[in-house]
C-alpha cells in the first residue's frame, strides 16, 4: 500500500472509530479517560527515555457487540520528533457460543500524527476475548507509513488480588517485511508485567516494560530496553 493510500485508509479508520464512539443514539455506554504515564512506550519500545506522555480517550459500546473509540496521545515517534497521535478504533465482539467462556472479536484501528502524516498507518485485528484474558493478531500493510508489512500478536491477562488490586501481564511479538530495517532481527518481542489499584474511577499502575532489539519501527532506537513505568488514569 502506498503512503497516500495508507494515509487515506488511516483517515477512514479514524472516522469510523469516532462515529462508533460519538454517534448520537448509537451507544449504550460512553466513557472518557485521561491518563498520564511516566514514560511513553509503544509495544515495549521508546524513542526518548523518561519522556512522559498524556492521553485522552473516549470510548463507546453500542448494541449487538459493536464498539468504538477515539484518542489523542502526546508521543515521541523518534528522539527529535514528538507529535500528537490521533487514534481511533472500532469493531465487534460476536456473541459467545454455548458453553464457551470466550468470544470472537474483529476490528480495525488507525493512527494519524498531527504535524507529520507520513507516519499514519492502519491495522486490522482479530482475536479471542474473555473476562480475564484476551489474545489478538494485528496486521498492517504499511506500519508507521514506512513500507513495512507487519503482523503483531499479543496476549493479555489479569488476576484479581483483592477487591481493588490486580496483577496483569502482556506479551507480544511483531514481525515485519519490507521498509527500513531497524537493525538485527526482523522480529521483536515485548513484555509488560505489573500491578494496578483501582478505586472510584482512578486506576494506578506500576509496570515493568521491556522489548528485545530489532523488529520494525520508524526509527533506530538505542535507548534502554526496559524500564519501570507508572501510569495514572482517571475515568468519567
Amino acid at each position: 500500500m502506498s503512503g497516500g493510500r495508507g494515509r487515506a485508509a488511516a483517515r477512514c479508520a479514524l472516522a469510523a472509530g469516532a462515529w462508533l464512539a460519538l454517534a448520537p443514539g448509537a451507544h449504550a455506554q460512553l466513557a472518557a479517560t485521561v491518563a498520564a504515564s511516566s514514560e511513553y512506550r509503544f509495544r515495549g519500545v521508546t524513542a526518548a527515555e523518561a519522556h512522559p506522555s498524556l492521553q485522552v480517550l473516549l470510548e463507546g459500546d453500542a448494541r449487538d457487540g459493536w464498539y468504538g473509540g477515539a484518542s489523542a496521545t502526546h508521543v515521541p515517534v523518534t528522539r527529535d520528533h514528538r507529535y500528537v497521535e490521533i487514534g481511533a478504533y472500532g469493531g465487534r465482539v460476536l456473541a459467545a457460543q454455548r458453553d464457551r467462556e470466550w468470544q470472537l472479536e474483529l476490528g480495525a484501528k488507525g493512527s494519524h500524527f498531527a504535524g507529520d502524516s507520513t507516519y499514519d498507518y492502519v491495522e486490522a485485528y482479530a482475536g479471542l476475548v474473555s473476562a480475564r484474558w484476551n489474545a489478538r493478531t494485528f496486521v498492517s500493510p504499511d506500519y508507521f507509513g514506512r513500507g513495512a508489512r507487519t503482523v503483531y500478536v499479543e496476549l493479555n491477562a489479569e488476576r484479581p488480588l483483592d477487591a481493588a488490586l490486580r496483577a496483569f501481564f502482556h506479551g507480544g511479538a511483531i514481525a515485519g517485511r519490507g521498509g527500513s530495517d531497524s537493525g538485527g532481527s526482523r522480529v521483536r518481542y515485548d513484555v509488560r508485567i505489573g500491578t494496578a489499584y483501582a478505586r472510584r474511577g482512578a486506576d494506578l499502575q506500576l509496570a515493568w516494560v521491556g522489548a528485545t532489539k530489532g523488529g520494525p519501527y520508524p526509527a533506530v532506537y538505542d535507548t534502554r530496553r526496559s524500564a519501570f513505568v507508572f501510569t495514572a488514569a482517571f475515568s468519567f
